[in-house]
C-alpha cells in the first residue's frame, strides 16, 4: 500500500486546499480530516 499523497496548494487570500491520492481510501478520508482540523483557527 501506498501512503497518502498531499498537494498542498495556497491561493492569494492566504486559503489552503489540497489534493489528496492514495490506495486506501479510509487514510485519504482519514488524512483529510487531520488537515482540516490542523488549519482551522
Amino acid at each position: 500500500m501506498t501512503p497518502v499523497k498531499i498537494k498542498l496548494k495556497r491561493n492569494t487570500q492566504d486559503k489552503y486546499s489540497w489534493d489528496l491520492s492514495g490506495d486506501d481510501p479510509d487514510k485519504i478520508i482519514e488524512t483529510d480530516r487531520m488537515l482540516k482540523k490542523s488549519l482551522e483557527k
